[in-house]
């Protein structure tokens, strides 16, 4: 990021309910990540498949797909 932004991560199934809400990792300037361990807000492993995770910076929105394989 080229300067301090709000960034949100949220996973979803592919029926659109949410899976897990990764928060709000911190949003300052440069690099960073958020790491997902499988496991749905409360706690258990999701099943394989197809999500798709929604990643919010500011006022853009860009969504992408990660396939589960267990």
């Amino acid at each position: 990021l080229l300067q301090p932004t709000e960034v949100r991560v949220r996973i979803y199934d592919v029926r659109g309910r949410l899976v897990r809400d990764l928060g709000n990792p911190p949003g300052g300037a440069g690099t960073w990540e958020a790491v997902w361990d499988g496991r749905s807000t409360a706690g258990q492993s999701v099943a394989a498949g197809v999500y798709v995770v929604r990643l919010s910076l500011g006022d853009r929105t860009a969504t992408g797909k990660i396939i589960v394989v267990r």
